[in-house]
């Protein structure tokens, strides 16, 4: 599938009902998503969009280094991690927190 500006394109015209889709989040650490439509709803008169209707703590922080650098973090964060106090100093938040 081609690339679309999405500035000019509305996704509701690319992509339905059971379609996938992949999308990089932040092209530095590398974040790359296979996405489901799994149901495409009308627009309520009166909502800014885009919106976020769920997924508390359903992520990983920003800035821990991508999959690569989210093992680590999850290390150094756990609560019975061994090795954890090594690690400690190199992490800045808890997981999930940037959500």
């Amino acid at each position: 599938m081609p690339v679309a500006d999405e500035a000019r394109v509305k996704l509701f015209r690319l992509v339905g009902q059971g379609d996938r889709m992949s999308y990089v989040y932040d092209f530095g650490d590398g974040w790359a998503h296979q996405l489901t439509v799994e149901k495409a709803l009308a627009a309520e008169p009166g909502v800014a969009y885009p919106r976020c209707m769920s997924g508390q703590r359903a992520c990983p922080p920003e800035d821990v280094g991508g999959p690569w650098g989210l093992p680590l973090h999850v290390l150094a964060t756990g609560a019975d991690a061994p090795g954890r106090a090594a690690w400690r100093p190199l992490v800045a938040r808890p997981l999930g927190e940037a959500c």
